[in-house]
């Protein structure tokens, strides 16, 4: 556990052991916390050195973007949670390798925002084509989106 949970468990009274639906609520972080190089306070130090990636919310509200933290072991559950959203949202199962998506996102925002990356990787899990339908262009690509 990070040294940040561990002292808002604390301080709430939360064990995790025996923590309940209703304690999640509880451990809500306001987005302001994770801009800029925030969010390492949330790391855990012997996760730290795990392969990982870091995504960035969009800036669209004019503030410096959110960063997240995930490592592939993340990447994998928060996919497969997707998976399971897509086929409850959709009312069946996604068979592998049948249909096609389209996404309204540019295909670079896969490494950058979580969201895009994690319907990408459901899709290429059950192998269906998804086409992105729309282009960076030259200045959104190097700065803020």
């Amino acid at each position: 556990m990070s040294g940040f949970y561990e002292e808002l468990f604390n301080r709430l009274g939360i064990d995790p052991c025996s923590a309940e639906l209703e304690d999640l609520v509880k451990l809500a972080v306001p987005s302001d916390l994770l801009r800029g190089e925030g969010y390492k306070r949330f790391l855990i130090q012997q996760v730290k050195s795990e392969s990982s990636i870091v995504f960035s919310s969009s800036g669209t509200t004019g503030n410096t973007p959110v960063r997240v933290y995930r490592t592939y072991l993340e990447l994998a559950v928060m996919t497969r949670a997707n998976t399971l959203l897509f086929e409850y949202v959709y009312g069946g199962e996604l068979e592998r390798g049948r249909g096609i998506a389209l996404f309204l996102a540019a295909k670079e925002l896969r490494s950058r925002l979580n969201f895009v990356a994690f319907d990408d990787l459901t899709l290429q899990g059950k192998e269906i084509p998804l086409l992105y339908g729309m282009v960076l262009s030259k200045e959104e690509a190097g700065g803020s989106l």
